[in-house]
């Protein structure tokens, strides 16, 4: 019920974004089968990834071309594909914000900051999308949107960058999303 809510929320966010490119079927101009692949390869060059072997195993199709996978319990990686062609129409990075704090290891050691975690799944978008992107300027390009702090103001930002737009915004119910679509 949770996956379906968040991408239900993610859909609309998709719709009601500006230049969000959801009705165009070149999208992204990226194919369901280049960018699984880049997101394997974009796995080993981020400090907190979600791996090629979660990726590979554990994508959810949904009915419209829709996929979905949960990075773990407030982080969420979902895409949409045209229907008939299977490019990349926009994919985004949701983070339920209101559940911060360090998670705790099963040895007992902190985790990650889920803040880490999901700029972590955010750099491995941006450079599924542009393999040539290094970490370091999938990271400038984040912190042009906002992401230390400044997109939790609720306005929403946006950014060209060659053939795609990013857009970060604060969602309703403290849900920080990062949109990537073709424009």
């Amino acid at each position: 019920m949770k996956k379906f809510f968040l991408l239900c929320l993610v859909a609309a966010a998709c719709a009601l974004l500006p230049s969000a490119g959801c009705c165009d079927d070149e999208g992204t101009g990226v194919s369901l089968s280049v960018f699984t692949m880049n997101l394997k390869i974009a796995a080993k060059r981020v400090k907190y990834p979600l791996s090629d072997e979660r990726v590979e195993k554990e994508i959810l199709h949904f009915d419209g071309g829709s996929y979905a996978i949960d990075y773990n319990e407030s982080i969420q990686l979902f895409f949409n594909t045209a229907p008939d062609t299977k490019m990349i129409k926009n994919a985004a990075v949701s983070y339920a914000v209101e559940r911060r704090g360090p998670r705790v290891h099963s040895f007992g050691a902190a985790g990650p900051d889920e803040d880490e975690e999901f700029a972590s799944l955010c750099q491995q978008l941006i450079m599924s999308f542009e393999p040539q992107t290094s970490a370091k300027e999938a990271q400038k390009l984040l912190e042009q949107l906002g992401i230390n702090g400044p997109a939790l103001d609720g306005r929403q930002r946006q950014l060209r960058h060659g053939d795609l737009a990013y857009i970060m915004k604060l969602q309703g119910g403290n849900t920080l999303l990062l949109v990537v679509s073709g424009v």
